[in-house]
């Protein structure tokens, strides 16, 4: 068989390559659920995540789930998500015994970038402090083919043009470059310069996250806090059962954080302000009295 997944560690960074195709071989045009990893291929990736310490990691993949336009609309659903095209959670029984949606998964174990194609454009979004990557096309004499035809799909940042990524990797960040190409007539008025910046962005830290050990009842939760963006990720396995409220408690008992989580959500992202290097304990306290903690862990 082909070593068609893999994943290796070069410096502080682990690179994990997902094949989205290889297991989606249900008809000739696979729909919703029919699109997956294959459950050996997702142990696999749920192992080498689980199994790493290092301090960035990035994940690459044709696209998500295969097939359609656009990044974070499609994680929410099926594989990647866990819920139906209706809004329903449905991973339990569509994927029983697996640990969590691809995207929870990712977002559990510290996933920093996620890249992809297919779409032809650069296109830069973030969902629950995952980076989705776009990557641009790397030859279109019109640099325009990708941004028409699939802009619209991307919900923040997106350029035309042609070009390739530079990502620089360094102890403390992570910054990356959208270095565009032009052929050399496009260049003769001087608007436009070959290995020009158009856009750039920087990961500070990686996220810390430990999840916590509850009853079975209850959703199992993680919770991390992303130093360069001031940002609590509070992320549950699946939706709550009834409305609940957040609140981040340091060791002397101070609460320093506090806000509401809506019936049926399966992640928030709640801005956190600073937070000094340390231990804290997050708490998920459902509206029945049930609770649900956390152990956090910043660091700067």
């Amino acid at each position: 068989m082909p070593e068609n997944y893999y994943a290796f560690t070069w410096g502080d960074a682990l690179f994990v390559v997902l094949d989205v195709y290889r297991h989606c071989d249900v008809n000739e045009k696979p729909q919703t659920w029919d699109w997956t990893l294959g459950e050996e291929q997702y142990q696999w990736f749920r192992r080498t995540l689980a199994g790493s310490d290092a301090r960035y990691k990035f994940v690459f993949a044709h696209h998500v789930r295969g097939q359609g336009r656009g990044a974070v609309t499609m994680a929410k659903f099926n594989e990647w998500g866990g819920y139906n095209n209706k809004n329903v959670w449905q991973f339990n029984t569509e994927r029983p015994g697996w640990e969590a949606p691809i995207h929870q998964l990712m977002v559990k174990y510290g996933v920093n970038i996620f890249f992809q194609g297919h779409d032809h454009l650069y296109a830069w979004e973030q969902l629950d402090g995952i980076v989705y990557q776009e990557t641009p096309m790397a030859a279109d004499s019109t640099y325009q083919i990708g941004v028409l035809a699939n802009a619209d799909a991307y919900t923040d940042v997106t350029r035309d043009g042609t070009g390739h990524l530079r990502v620089q990797v360094n102890t403390d960040s992570v910054t990356v470059d959208f270095v565009r190409a032009y052929l050399p007539a496009d260049t003769q008025s001087g608007t436009r310069k070959n290995g020009e910046i158009a856009h750039r962005y920087t990961i500070r830290q990686r996220l810390s996250s430990v999840e916590n050990s509850t009853d079975n009842a209850l959703p199992r939760c993680h919770a991390m806090y992303q130093a360069g963006m001031n940002t609590l990720y509070v992320t549950l396995s699946r939706p709550l059962p009834v409305s609940a409220h957040v609140e981040v408690v340091t060791l002397q008992g101070k609460i320093v954080l506090q806000t509401d989580i809506e019936q049926g959500s399966w992640g928030t992202v709640t801005g956190a302000g600073t937070l000094p290097s340390g231990f804290y304990m997050v708490r998920i306290v459902l509206e029945n009295g049930s609770t649900i903690p956390v152990a956090l862990h910043v660091l700067r």
